[in-house]
């Protein structure tokens, strides 16, 4: 078996080796509220359950340059945002939000997604997901390396479920309506695929 003792790796090395290992993960349409009242869209996979109750999700958002992303900025100043479940029917229009533009700007121009208000926030939601949580921030954690800020780290409180009609039934989501999108490394994505049912022990 290889051993790699993550001091004699690069920091390109070491997520080269994580996104290739922990997968797949969960893809996440993140909206934010931006200063102009615009709207901020941006894809994220660093994202997952914390605790059910409380009601907490995980966001990480990397810097770049170690400048925090509009993302990490808009949360820090609003304490709140939109996550969005992303499914095969938007997959490519999500990725269309990924391309960076100027502050300000809404990333939504770059799609075919359509804004709707929320319930709870001021930030506004994707009409196209079948499902989204209003979030309002829980908890920051800067990760530093080195004295410098390397990431974000977000934990958020979910306040409002929208689940669309038919996905629901007895308490439980149906995933194969749901039909939701993993990350893989580099550009690759994957779907549910085959499902293995195993009981737990007692």
């Amino acid at each position: 078996m290889t051993q790699l003792h993550t001091k004699s790796l690069t920091d390109r090395e070491i997520y080269k080796l994580l996104i290739g290992s922990i997968l797949p993960r969960p893809v996440a349409l993140i909206t934010t509220l931006n200063e102009n009242k615009t709207t901020n869209a941006a894809p994220f996979s660093y994202v997952n359950i914390v605790s059910s109750s409380p009601a907490i999700i995980s966001l990480s958002v990397k810097r770049k340059n170690h400048e925090p992303k509009d993302t990490a900025r808009n949360i820090l100043r609003e304490k709140s945002f939109v996550l969005h479940v992303v499914d095969e029917s938007y997959l490519e229009d999500a990725n269309k939000t990924s391309k960076p533009l100027p502050y300000g700007k809404s990333e939504i121009t770059n799609s075919k997604l359509t804004l709707i208000d929320s319930s709870l926030i001021s930030t506004k939601s994707i009409k196209e997901a079948k499902i989204r949580m209003e979030i309002k921030l829980y908890a920051y954690l800067p990760i530093e390396k080195d004295n410098q800020i390397e990431t974000d780290f977000f934990l958020g409180e979910v306040v409002m479920f929208h689940i669309e009609e038919g996905l629901l039934k007895d308490g439980k989501i149906n995933k194969d309506l749901l039909k939701p999108i993993g990350r893989l490394a580099g550009n690759d994505y994957t779907t549910l695929g085959t499902t293995i049912t195993i009981e737990r022990e007692n």
